[in-house]
């Protein structure tokens, strides 16, 4: 499975071993103002490699990721933690996709759920949006467009994260050109 992680050289000179799948990416806490919340995505994917390559592309943009095994594990953690995102795989044994997004409708959870999944028809597309998914992304060999589309569900579900974190880009930029100019 390919994965777009972007390399950042300053890590490549650190003294710090290299981030893996076994091993916890660094937390982007000290790029976030003071008393910012965090944007919590629940990555369900039954796949444990795809689970595992989410959750460390939405790692390493900053997200706090949880994740679950599959459908029953998502309705479970999404009944007793609060969740911005929902990145959900639709075909799942036991409790599919579709079943989580009724779940959500019926138990009136706001998290919104950007669904992942290799049957990309037309039908099943529909019938996710119809059942409340933000939007429907198929699997690829990229993550790119998932990326892309949590970003957009993030603004749409938490618009004060989204204004502090463009607040705080202004101001490092803003640094950044005095640090240049004098």
């Amino acid at each position: 499975i390919a994965c777009s992680l972007r390399f950042h050289p300053e890590r490549a000179m650190s003294e710090r071993p290299v981030p893996g799948p076994w091993l916890p990416l660094p937390s982007k806490a000290a790029d976030r103002p003071a008393g910012e919340e965090r944007v919590r995505l629940l990555v369900v994917e039954d796949d444990d490699r795809l689970r595992q390559v989410y959750a460390a592309v939405f790692i390493e943009q900053g997200y706090l990721v949880e994740q679950a095994v599959g459908g029953a594990d998502a309705v479970r953690k999404l009944a007793s933690r609060k969740h911005h995102v929902v990145v959900l795989d639709l075909q799942m044994p036991e409790v599919g996709g579709f079943d989580v997004l009724r779940v959500l409708r019926a138990e009136g959870i706001g998290a919104k759920a950007v669904v992942v999944s290799g049957e990309a028809t037309f039908d099943a597309a529909r019938k996710a949006l119809r059942l409340g998914a933000f939007d429907f992304v198929q699997k690829g060999p990229g993550t790119d467009e998932l990326v892309s589309s949590v970003g957009r569900a993030v603004e749409q579900s938490h618009p004060e994260h989204m204004r502090q974190a463009l607040q705080a880009r202004l101001e490092q930029s803003d640094d950044v050109a005095r640090f240049l100019l004098h």
